[in-house]
């Protein structure tokens, strides 16, 4: 695991740990399990708190002319690019928190730009926390 991340609650904080390095979300409200056995954490972000979330499609695509779909003979895709999440979480102390995810998107002529989330190429590329 290229980014070994962990998140535990502290007293009544919710932290994001990595590398020796610690991120804190804000004041843990409760703690739950989903319908699988993942832990599920509710937090509050502090007042200050500034968060933001974007996406950014790459400024190049690139053609897949040999692209054949076997299994089923349906449509393939005729062209490829990347799409990059990006969170930026800045506390009012200065502290930061910067995570980016990459993950490949197909064009399929007769269906548009689709979202390929099942067999992404590189998932969690970034994870920086600044004190």
């Amino acid at each position: 695991m290229p980014f070994p991340l962990t998140v535990h609650g502290v007293g009544n904080q919710l932290y994001l740990f990595r590398g020796g390095k610690s991120f804190r979300f804000g004041p843990l409200l409760a703690t739950t399990r989903d319908d699988v056995g993942h832990v599920v954490f509710a937090f509050a972000p502090d007042p200050e708190d500034k968060a933001s979330f974007t996406v950014e499609k790459s400024l190049l695509s690139w053609a897949t002319p040999f692209e054949v779909n076997f299994m089923t003979g349906g449509p393939t895709a005729s062209w490829r690019r990347h799409l990059t999440y990006r969170l930026l979480w800045q506390k009012r102390s200065g502290a930061q928190l910067e995570m980016a995810w990459c993950y490949r998107q197909d064009f399929i002529p007769s269906e548009g730009w689709k979202e390929v989330w099942p067999r992404n190429i590189a998932g969690l590329i970034r994870v920086g926390i600044r004190p």
